[in-house]
């Protein structure tokens, strides 16, 4: 087939995913953190969702709960 640009589950036939990684960019990033979290947590009910902004090496994740999602901590050693 012809090579796609992004992988969908829908497309594949698929279950629903557990863990998404977003790799976002400047034009992305606000979606990313808003409308797709959304998403993934009430429409798909994601297990884990994750953002990463390689502009700011930040890396954003969360865990979804009976009550949504809610942030990962790092740990003493920011892990």
């Amino acid at each position: 087939e012809k090579p796609r640009r992004y992988w969908a589950s829908w497309d594949e036939g698929c279950k629903d995913p557990e863990l998404v990684i977003e790799l976002a960019s400047p034009t992305t990033i606000k979606e990313d953190r808003t409308v797709k979290k959304e998403i993934y947590e009430k429409t798909f009910r994601c297990k884990e969702y994750f953002v990463y902004d390689p502009d700011q090496d930040v890396l954003e994740g969360y865990f979804n709960t009976p009550d949504g999602f809610v942030p990962i901590k790092a740990d003493d050693q920011g892990q």
